[in-house]
């Protein structure tokens, strides 16, 4: 399919009207077989509707005027249907981000009284799975609140779009929802470019890209590795832990990635004890001893469990209360050497 992006108006449209869709500048591109994304062209009611075939997403494009209406017929019923929203202006250049577990009462209620923030907007961006809440994977409410952050971090970062939500930090996610995110995050980004609403997709960068726990044995090939799973196993006769950790970055901040350390679970126990390893397989691979983090956290008083953030730029971690201490000499490259 070209690159091009082809208008889709109403062929009664006079050269030169400007439609709610026109004027939001959402000029989809009608369909691109690799990515399993397809567009419609635009009904009578000026609604677009649309998705990725082979993903979760499915999106709708609806003039403000018809967001009840088209709600109502496609979103009603006696199960709601959560999902996200945003809310484009083109005479402001301003968006609006939300969430909400009834998409149909939330947006027949923006479109009567737009949210103080936004003031005005001409089209509604919908984003769910298509289902209604008792089978929909967007029914977890932490969940959407992670995808909201992500995407007022895209639009500020890779698009001309000003979000008129304040920015909120990521809710606390289990290791399920994390994964999940990232592959609804992705469907996500690549369909507001496929809209035209991001000006290009958001790169990852090569230093923080994940590395599988299978591939950690591979860059310190003088350690003994046995019984490796996605997330545990066993180094030099010790346990070690793989945690990838989740993206706290933030607009005009460095990014963070985060990990929880549970004291209930195995992981928690263990740093309790000063027994094996917490590896941050991400970026240059940080394995580090965990009587090592017990001691620097000691000043850590979290009775249940301890949040730490890695910072990748500057080899170390933080955590409440505790002030950052370095772990470049914990690197797979410095282990790999000894």
């Amino acid at each position: 399919m070209a690159n091009s992006a082809p208008e889709v108006v109403p062929e009664s449209a006079d050269e030169g009207e400007t439609t709610p869709l026109k004027a939001a500048k959402v000029e989809p591109i009608l369909e691109d077989q690799a990515h399993g994304w397809e567009i419609f062209p635009r009904d009578e009611n000026g609604t677009i509707r649309g998705g990725i075939r082979l993903g979760q997403l499915r999106v709708w494009i609806v003039p403000r005027d018809k967001l009840a209406l088209v709600t109502k017929a496609e979103l009603g019923g006696s199960l709601t249907h959560p999902g996200l929203y945003v809310l484009l202006d083109s005479g402001t250049k301003l968006a609006y981000v939300g969430e909400s577990h009834d998409l149909q009462s939330r947006l027949t209620g923006h479109a009567k009284s737009p949210p103080k923030e936004q003031g005005d907007f001409e089209v509604a961006l919908i984003l769910n799975d298509g289902r209604n809440s008792a089978h929909s994977v967007y029914n977890e409410h932490t969940l959407r609140q992670a995808i909201e952050q992500s995407i007022v971090v895209l639009l500020s970062e890779q698009s001309s779009w000003k979000v008129s939500n304040k920015v909120k930090g990521s809710p606390p996610l289990s290791m399920f929802q994390r994964i999940l995110l990232g592959h609804l995050n992705r469907e996500v980004a690549f369909a507001l470019y496929q809209l035209r609403i991001l000006d290009r997709l958001p790169q990852k960068r090569p230093a923080e890209q994940e590395v599988s726990s299978a591939e950690v044995p591979k860059l310190i090939p003088n350690h003994r590795f046995e019984d490796l799973s996605v997330f545990s196993g066993m180094m030099d006769g010790m346990p070690i832990y793989f945690r990838p950790g989740a993206d706290k970055h933030k607009v005009g901040q460095r990014s963070r990635w985060q990990v929880t350390i549970p004291y209930g679970e195995s992981l928690g126990i263990d740093f309790k004890a000063g027994r094996g390893f917490l590896c941050l397989n991400r970026g240059p691979v940080y394995i580090v001893p965990l009587t090592y983090l017990r001691e620097k956290l000691k000043e850590n008083k979290a009775k249940h469990k301890i949040d730490i953030f890695f910072d990748l730029e500057r080899d170390s971690v933080s955590s409440a209360g505790v002030e950052p201490f370095i772990v470049a000499q914990f690197t797979a490259e410095k282990l790999s050497s000894e």
